[in-house]
């Protein structure tokens, strides 16, 4: 089943409420599902729909690369997670590459 959303200029409140909603509701059911299989002494594969890595495509530089989040953290509104930026600058502190913090919404993070 497909569902053809408005771009995000043409939702209304509702509708864009809706869809955050929504997403967040797969964003649960998958960590449920995860915790399930973990319960049972499984482990969820790493690809596929296990997880909710954010899709958002960062603007340059450089050119056309993804946020470097894996998996959304939060409560329905921002994400909260933290990850190493290997596109930050190098500090020359030796402590690796900085962290940035995701920020995107529910939705960004929902793909399937």
């Amino acid at each position: 089943m497909s569902v053809d959303l408005p771009s995000k200029d043409e939702r209304t409140a509702e509708q864009a409420d809706a869809i955050e909603q929504a997403a967040m509701l797969i964003i649960n059911a998958r960590n449920e599902a995860a915790a399930l299989l973990a319960r049972a002494g499984m482990q969820p594969p790493d690809s596929g729909w296990w997880g909710s890595p954010c899709g958002v495509t960062l603007p340059p530089p450089p050119q056309d690369h993804r946020c470097g989040c894996r998996n959304y953290t939060g409560d329905g509104g921002p994400c909260r997670t933290r990850y190493a930026d290997a596109t930050g600058p190098d500090t020359g502190t030796g402590s690796g590459w900085p962290t940035a913090r995701c920020g995107h919404l529910p939705s960004e993070h929902v793909e399937t």
